[in-house]
């Protein structure tokens, strides 16, 4: 019986089967057309309906998140420019200006209290003396590094000027002839102490008659130099001996202490470049005074080797040793007219009390 109805049964799942495939068919179509949107990049497809304008579709998360319609912008509006105040032409106020205060010239006690008193009975002036031999003592152990090194290269100079002593001493007198002996006639009075000395007392006295303490006080300073400059050398000749060149053909003939010779270092040398450095320093502003002073003192230095009295080394030494005497001097000057001075002095003016500095260079 049942292989009786079978070709009816499998009508019936026939038509069963087209009825569900045709259903499932136009399920898709309608399904598609309403909700089919743009392919994410998981290989899904959003489920936001393209027709519907205020659904936003995410592409790649797959999700549909509802989108707030967005209000219409507001009409920027200019802003608005407050008026301008009126303009009011004021006139000009005067400005007050303040000079600056001056100090009070000090009063005739505090400037007489100030000053420094050139001349010779100021007690500071003898104890630059000291001082000036002591700077001059101790310098090796108190210049600094620069003063050091041209003093070894003076003094390294000097002692290599002895190798050559003979040989310069022939050739000076080879051409030594009538001019370079009136040359060093003229010359040689300028390393007189005797003429330095009066010269330096007189420049003191015209100082003190016109009324110029930069005067006297070189003066005072030239006499200093001088006698301290002399006394070295002199001491010095007395414990070298050295003959002259008059004497041997032996530059290196010293016969020390108690000997007779007296050629190192030459009084005369020392004595025109002790004053010559005190004036090139005290008026160092005037070129012509420097260049002329230290040209007369080379001058007389040079004409102890056309008389053949001292060695080219005795000479050179002594230029070495006026010059340092000379400097140390002027710097130890206790004097304000020319040398380095620093005053302080007290002030008041009734509304306000202070201190003025002053300072001479």
């Amino acid at each position: 019986m049942i292989c009786e109805n079978a070709p009816m049964i499998r009508s019936y799942f026939r038509c069963a089967s087209l009825c569900c495939l045709a259903t499932l068919i136009a399920g898709w179509i309608l399904s598609g057309t309403a909700l089919a949107g743009p392919k994410t990049s998981g290989g899904t497809y959003d489920a936001s309906p393209l027709p519907i304008p205020f659904l936003d579709t995410s592409r790649y998360s797959g999700q549909t998140l509802p989108v707030q319609a967005r209000p219409a912008p507001l009409p920027v509006l200019a802003p608005i420019q407050p008026a301008p105040a009126p303009y009011i032409l004021t006139p000009p106020q005067p400005v007050q200006l303040r000079a600056p205060a001056a100090a009070p010239p000090p009063s005739a006690t505090t400037a007489q209290a100030g000053a420094v008193s050139v001349t010779p009975l100021n007690t500071e002036y003898w104890k630059g003396y000291g001082r000036t031999v002591i700077d001059l003592a101790t310098s090796p152990f108190t210049a600094d590094r620069s003063t050091l090194i041209t003093a070894g290269i003076v003094l390294g100079g000097i002692a290599g000027l002895t190798q050559l002593d003979d040989n310069i001493k022939k050739y000076t007198q080879r051409h030594r002839n009538k001019t370079s002996d009136q040359v060093a006639d003229y010359a040689r009075p300028f390393g007189e102490p005797v003429l330095l000395g009066g010269g330096a007392l007189l420049a003191y006295a015209g100082g003190t008659a016109l009324g110029n303490p930069k005067l006297q006080e070189t003066g005072l300073l030239a006499v200093e130099s001088l006698i301290i400059a002399g006394s070295l050398t002199e001491g010095i000749k007395r414990a070298a001996g050295r003959q002259r060149p008059n004497q041997t053909d032996d530059q290196f003939l010293f016969d020390g202490p108690g000997g007779k010779g007296k050629s190192f270092p030459s009084g005369h040398a020392t004595h025109a470049f002790s004053v010559a450095s005190v004036l090139a320093e005290q008026y160092d502003e005037t070129r012509y005074v420097t260049a002329l002073s230290y040209a007369i003192a080379t001058l007389t230095g040079l004409s102890r080797i056309n008389d053949n009295k001292h060695w080219a080394s005795d000479v050179a030494f002594s230029a070495a040793l006026g010059y340092a005497v000379g400097k140390l001097v002027v710097r130890n000057s206790p004097f304000r007219a020319g040398g380095n001075a620093v005053t302080v002095l007290p002030y008041s003016d009734g509304n306000e009390i202070g201190l003025n500095l002053s300072a001479r260079f």
